[in-house]
């Protein structure tokens, strides 16, 4: 498995190999400290012997998107599988990629929720990310996908509702102000 990504965005990287068995799930771990992933699952279409994962943390966002994802980003990873397109939809049944993020990042980002963004068509597009504990100072996530791209683990901030302005004091131009009513001598005829 080979990067796409040039190496001077590249902070570092792990590489890891399973053998992949038609409809069977395989599990990469990676140990390697602040990569951000820590594990995938891939359950293949078909049987593909040894094949090689490898995931990228990046120093900025991958120069191989048009934009950077909406949010706070807290790591861009890249994940390549096998050689250049085999990590598509054609040959993988499913994939899961747990992640993990500092337990005070969020608080210190003011962010209340992290999602795995992926991009894909053109676009970042949100995976449905789901907490599922905290470890070792981390919090742990889990996310699902049926390719490998590149990615971004990113913090939301919660969004606050609209207000409507308050009404002001100041009268409409179309309001009539009434005509006083005159007092006993402006009411007399004048006299010739």
């Amino acid at each position: 498995v080979s990067s796409n990504e040039p190496f001077a965005n590249i902070e570092k990287y792990e590489t890891r190999e399973q053998y992949l068995y038609a409809d069977r799930e395989a599990t990469y771990s990676f140990t390697t400290p602040d990569l951000g992933v820590y594990m995938i699952s891939v359950t293949p279409a078909e049987n593909a012997g040894s094949v090689s994962a490898r995931v990228d943390l990046l120093k900025d966002t991958s120069t191989i998107v048009d934009l950077a994802p909406d949010g706070v980003v807290y790591k861009n990873v890249n994940i390549w599988l096998g050689t250049s397109g085999f990590a598509t939809s054609e040959n993988i049944r499913d994939a899961v990629i747990r992640f993990k993020v500092s337990r005070d990042w969020p608080s210190a980002h003011s962010v209340d929720s992290i999602v795995l963004m992926q991009y894909t068509g053109g676009n970042w597009v949100e995976l449905k990310t789901v907490k599922i504990g905290e470890s070792d100072g981390d919090i742990l996530y889990e996310s699902s996908t049926d390719h490998f791209s590149c990615f971004a683990i990113v913090g939301k901030a919660k969004e606050m509702p609209v207000v409507p302005d308050k009404p002001t004091d100041e009268v409409p131009s179309e309001v009539v102000q009434p005509t006083p009513e005159p007092t006993e001598e402006e009411g007399k005829s004048p006299g010739f």
